[in-house]
């Protein structure tokens, strides 16, 4: 009888969660700024077999991002979302200079670390949507990265940065779809390693 139960409150989930987004690219007259818009949302119903009784949830998140190439060596980058998750609201933001010479990057500002790159942008449907593992990696602070583009498949990144008032040192390792991060959290102590395979779904975080 309780398998019967559960099979149909699995069912029940399955038609009642739903999930809508959108992604829209903005038409703009300088060639040099990308603008794209997001809104998203997901609601479901829980029901539970021990009580009889449902639980309604929610999620609503709007945002949008731009990058600016500036000059062929200077880019601005930005970010903002804003959530509304059953009545608690939250905004998440970043905003970064990266400067460039041939295939050298250094980058300042608040915004994402090297180990904060394999999770996807939060203004997107896969940020919004991340997986558990995705987002046990540490979000965005302000901070300082530098990075070297040996080719279009392979990239090495080193960044430190500050959370809680304490330093943070990642390092992003990129060989074709494969990614491979680590990090080292001075407030808590705590090490955090990442590896990701772009388009299979793959990821894997060790702490």
């Amino acid at each position: 009888m309780r398998r019967l139960v559960a099979v149909i409150i699995f069912t029940g989930i399955l038609f009642t969660s739903q999930s809508i987004n959108a992604q829209v690219n903005v038409p703009v007259s300088d060639t040099n700024l990308v603008d794209k818009i997001y809104a998203g949302m997901l609601a479901s119903i829980n029901f539970t077999d021990t009580q009889l009784s449902t639980e309604n949830w929610s999620n609503l998140r709007v945002g949008g991002f731009a990058n600016w190439q500036i000059a062929p060596w200077l880019e601005a980058k930005s970010f903002i979302t804003y959530d509304r998750n059953d009545g608690d609201e939250m905004t998440i933001n970043s905003f970064s200079l990266r400067l460039k010479k041939k295939k050298a990057w250094l980058e300042f500002g608040k915004m994402a670390t090297p180990s904060t790159e394999i999770r996807p942008l939060p203004p997107t449907g896969n940020g919004q949507f991340e997986t558990w593992t995705e987002a046990t990696l540490p979000g965005g602070v302000p901070g300082v990265k530098i990075g070297y583009q040996f080719n279009s498949k392979n990239s090495l990144s080193f960044g430190t940065a500050s959370r809680q008032g304490k330093p943070e040192y990642s390092v992003l390792l990129t060989h074709k779809n494969f990614k491979a991060t680590a990090d080292y959290q001075l407030f808590n102590k705590k090490t955090t390693i990442g590896f990701s395979l772009a388009g299979k779904g793959i990821y894997q975080v060790l702490t």
